[in-house]
């Protein structure tokens, strides 16, 4: 799951569900998750490397829009065998 935390002038409100990938879908351990402003629109975005096993690797992109984040779509892809997820860090 995704939970939006939405700021405010006084803090952050309670957190929300703002995606779900279903039960045994995503597992953290193969995400490498960074967050900004990706495309200088103002909102935060979330981006999301995902490892598929196999050295293949593809990135997710969580756009940032007035309402929360919409759903991901996947932006690149390595293919099988283009991608070595231990030599990869996300700072």
């Amino acid at each position: 799951k995704l939970w939006l935390f939405r700021g405010s002038t006084s803090g952050f409100a309670l957190p929300t569900v703002n995606w779900d990938s279903g039960q045994g879908n995503w597992d953290w351990n193969n995400m490498k998750p960074v967050a900004g402003d990706f495309q200088g629109d103002g909102r935060s975005d979330v981006g999301v490397f995902y490892n598929y096993g196999g050295a293949q690797t593809k990135l997710w992109w969580f756009r940032g829009s007035t309402t929360g984040l919409r759903i991901p779509t996947m932006i690149w892809d390595s293919g099988p065998g283009n991608w070595g997820w231990a030599s990869s860090l996300v700072n």
